[in-house]
Formats: structure tokens, sequence, C-alpha cells
């Protein structure tokens, strides 16, 4: 009897100890967060590798639905609301799911995010909030480690990428960075600083808005803050955007005095450069 119960409280702390053992896992997962204009974005995925393997065709078969990675489906979430390949879609979570094909691929946005792995019998095409259709890239060299990234990033969009094997898939995705900054400047301006009138009117004159507000911003700067040579140097190339040449050599003489006193010598040449230029269109 007591040589039975020695061994099953062997037995229970083997069980106990072999439980708390961990190994790697062969799909790490991976987070990536991406800040594409104003929208932060982050993809949360597990990273297969090829390992001898064939990918495409084979391990992950052609026109049916995949999970874009490993273990549990990947998913997307955006913080403001964006366009998917020109589809517009709303701020939140989604699990990222693909179909990939020989000549096409599908990129779905799915509603349903905490389904684990692939949707299979679950899969609800009224849950799809977004589908849109790829041309494969041929890559080279080969990947080895499934990745999903963001490229050829600017302002108001950037490409998500899903690279594996020797493919590349890409969807444009797209915010309206310009909106947010448009509805900040109006809630910023009922208690402006210096700095805010600045960037303000530095925007403004960026995408060749309008030049009369911002030149009212810009002086509003300078009065805040006239020793600085950067709103000087702002004011100035509005001048000279509105062909004020004249006012614009004015400000400019005004801003490189104050960058030259603060020792900014890369300020000092910007200016300069613009001196030149402008006294050529007087």
């Amino acid at each position: 009897m007591k040589n039975r119960m020695l061994f099953w409280v062997a037995l229970f702390w083997v069980i106990c100890v072999w439980g708390q053992v961990k190994t790697p896992d062969v799909s790490p997962k991976s987070v990536v967060n991406q800040t594409i204009g104003l929208t932060e974005v982050e993809v949360v995925y597990s990273r297969p590798s090829i390992k001898g393997r064939m990918i495409f065709g084979d391990l992950v078969p052609f026109d049916k639905i995949w999970r874009t990675g490993a273990n549990a489906a990947t998913t997307i979430e955006f913080s403001t609301d964006v366009t998917f390949g020109g589809i517009p879609v709303k701020e939140g979570k989604y699990a990222l799911y693909s179909v990939p094909g020989k000549k096409q691929w599908k990129v779905l946005l799915y509603a349903d995010h905490q389904i684990w792995g692939d949707p299979g019998n679950n899969y609800d095409p009224k849950k799809v909030v977004a589908e849109v259709t790829v041309t494969p890239q041929t890559i080279s060299p080969k990947v080895e480690t499934f990745r999903i990234g963001f490229d050829e990033l600017k302002p108001n969009e950037g490409f998500l990428s899903i690279t594996w094997e020797q493919t590349l898939v890409q969807v444009l995705v797209g915010v309206n960075s310009h909106q947010v900054v448009l509805e900040s400047i109006k809630k910023t301006m009922a208690g402006p600083t210096a700095s805010d009138y600045h960037r303000a009117a530095a925007y403004y004159f960026e995408q060749n808005m309008d030049l009369d507000k911002a030149i009212e911003w810009v002086n509003k700067a300078a009065e805040l803050n006239p020793k600085a040579y950067w709103v000087l140097k702002l004011k100035s190339e509005i001048q000279a955007a509105k062909n004020n040449f004249t006012d614009a050599l004015k400000t400019a003489n005004q801003a490189l005095e104050a960058a030259q006193k603060a020792g900014n010598q890369g300020y000092v040449k910007m200016i300069e450069q613009n001196i030149a230029l402008w006294k050529k269109k007087q």
C-alpha cells in the first residue's frame, strides 16, 4: 500500500514538472506596429518557415482561404477609418485572411477576428468587410520565413506587404491624414501657441492651401516668438509663394540674421539659397 502511494506521488510530480516544460514555437508570434500618416496600424501574426517544403499550391493550397500565417488567425487593427485596396473600412480590429491563387490572390478583412486559424465551416461571407483582388509578384531571393510588413510609406498611404517563398502580395492602405490635420488645426486654434500657429501655417503652405490664412498664422507665430528664425524663414517662403519677392527678401534677411546669431548653419545655408533664388525673380 505504501509503495503504491509513493508511485502515485512520484507520477503526479513528474506530470507537474512535465507540464512546466516550455519549448520554442516553430512559428513564433510577431507584432508589427506601423504609423501611416496619423493612423496607427497593428498586425499580430505567426511566422512559419519554409524548411525545404513547397509552399503555395502545396502546403498552402491554391483557391482556399488561408489564415495568412500560422496558429491563430492573423489580425490587423486600424486606429482611424482607412481604405483597404480602395474599399472604405471603419477603424477597428479584423482578421486578415487570404485566398492564394496561381495568377490572382484575394486578401480579405473579416469582422470576426477571434476565430482560431482558418474559419472553416464557420466562414460567413456577410462578415467580409473588404475583399481585394491582387496580382502576386515573383521576387528573388527566396524568403525563408513568412513576413508581413509595410512599404512605400507616404503621408496618406502605404502598402501592406505579404511575403513568403518567392511571392510578394501588396494591398494599398489609404488614410485621410489631411482631414485629421484640418480637424486638429481647427480644434487647436481655439487657444494656440506660437508653435501651433507655426505648424498650422507650415501645413497650409506645404499643401498649397489658403496662403492668406497661412500668412495670418505665421505672423501671429512671429509676434509670439520674434527671434524664431525658423518662423521667419517660413514667412519668407509663403511671401515668395505669393510672388511677393520684395517682402520675401526683407523677411529672409531678418531670418538670416537671427539664424546666424543662433549659430544654426543649416538654416543659414537654406536661407541664403532662398535669397539668391528670389533676387533673380525680383
